[in-house]
């Protein structure tokens, strides 16, 4: 026996096959196997809406305040301190 769905997994799985449905139907039209009215495709974009999230364009804006600093070789701390140890012996 197959194991029962939970009631959230249960209505998640209705919820694809009907909009799953939905779709098959709307490829009928777009092949011109069959037509529907105004009213049929307005109905199929709100129960489609209803149950497939649409997605929408969405801005994402990031500011980094980043300070660069040129340092030559010769004015380097580590350079400078790596000369010095050099020259010490």
């Amino acid at each position: 026996m197959a194991a029962k769905l939970n009631t959230r997994q249960a209505d998640s799985v209705r919820s694809h096959i009907q909009s799953t449905k939905i779709v098959q139907e709307l490829q009928k039209g777009f092949d011109g196997l069959r037509t529907f009215t105004p009213e049929q495709l307005n109905i199929a974009r709100i129960l489609l809406d209803k149950s497939i999230p649409s997605l929408k364009a969405s801005e994402v804006t990031q500011h980094q305040n980043v300070q660069i600093e040129l340092v030559s070789y010769q004015t380097h701390p580590a350079a400078i301190e790596h000369e010095a140890k050099d020259t010490i012996q």
